[in-house]
């Protein structure tokens, strides 16, 4: 992420800020130097006209606001769950997880997902600047930060002045406006809280429990036709229909053109029709697509196509670990986000 007359690139929907996909690049030592120097002299001027008063906090970030939470507190847990907008210094908004101000600004889409998202903070994932922004928060609180550049890295120093003197960052600093939502303090919490989630959408969404099947985090809603089972030799091929959403309704794929349309994903150069499934031995063999543009499809996705029987439909809900894990894909599906699949055969 470049600088740019001082505005922030927008972050990805399904990375912000958590994800290793901000590529790092290391300058030398007296061109960094330099350039730190003169942004430094820069932040100083503008907090002085702007925050005059303020103090760099911790690593080296500027609490610009701060409204306390009530919650517990925020001790570097592995995954907190942030609402977040940034800006420039002038304060132009480049993203927002707020689907009201993304409705002001114009760049609201029915196929985006908005709302809290659980950032990875395992292993200090997180950019050193948003470690420190999080610092000492609780549950509910709310800030505004000055992140400067030399603190979006991954990189751990012991001071301030070292940050400041030995990193680089080709992101652009900006202004954090931050509320913790809340948090997961390990993996296997937030496996349950994914699995507790499924149970409640399946109850509201379809008046029934979900049947675990086959593996932990994966469950579906039992047809009222039909024994589950697989009945098709490994040389088969079938044809499905399928639709794929979040638990709070996101379509964000689809085979059916009228879903696509009413979701808000419909495009001209996509072919909307049943696509073909090559079956296999077992289900991380299931292929969809024809020979030449074959693909393999989600764990969680195979596993519930190897629970259909003959022309039959099926509804599968899976943990984010059998679908798109901690990093999410597009703008539609975020990090840690449960998925949905209902999955029709054809003949």
């Amino acid at each position: 992420m470049k600088k740019r007359n001082n505005i922030l690139i927008p972050l990805g929907a399904a990375m912000l800020l958590c994800g290793a996909a901000l590529a790092v690049q290391s300058c030398g030592i007296e061109p960094t130097t330099y350039s730190n120097s003169m942004e430094r002299q820069y932040l100083e001027a503008w907090l002085s006209v702007n925050y005059p008063g303020v103090s760099a906090f911790d690593k080296g970030i500027y609490i610009l606001e701060e409204e306390k939470g009530n919650g517990n507190a925020y001790n570097q847990e592995p995954y907190p769950l942030i609402s977040l907008t940034t800006c420039d210094l002038e304060g132009t908004i480049a993203s927002t997880t707020d689907e009201n101000i993304a409705k002001r600004l114009g760049t609201y889409r029915i196929s985006t997902y908005y709302g809290p998202t659980f950032w990875d903070n395992s292993d200090n994932k997180l950019l050193a600047g948003v470690r420190s922004a999080l610092q000492g928060m609780k549950v509910g609180g709310r800030r505004k930060v000055l992140i400067p550049s030399w603190l979006l890295v991954y990189d751990e120093y012991d001071t301030a002045e070292d940050y400041f003197e030995k990193s680089s960052s080709q992101n652009s600093y900006g202004i954090y406006d931050i509320t913790l939502e809340g948090f997961v303090s390990s993996s296997s919490d937030m496996i349950t809280y994914q699995e507790n989630s499924i149970s409640d959408y399946a109850r509201e969404s379809y008046g029934a429990t979900p049947v675990q099947k086959d593996t932990a985090g994966f469950f579906i809603i039992k047809p009222s036709t039909a024994a589950l089972g697989r009945t098709f030799p490994s040389d088969t091929t079938l044809s499905v229909n399928y639709t794929g959403r979040l638990l709070n309704g996101i379509v964000f794929d689809t085979t059916i053109e009228k879903v696509a349309k009413d979701s808000g994903i419909y495009s001209s150069s996509k072919s909307y029709s049943p696509v073909s499934i090559t079956w296999g031995e077992k289900y991380s063999k299931l292929q969809m697509g024809t020979s030449q543009s074959a693909a393999t499809p989600v764990v969680g996705f195979q596993l519930l196509l190897w629970q259909l029987t003959d022309y039959d439909s099926i509804t599968g809900l899976f943990i984010s670990d059998l679908g798109y894990g901690n990093s999410g894909t597009g703008s539609s599906i975020p990090a840690f986000a449960p998925l949905v699949f209902e999955i029709e055969m054809v003949k």
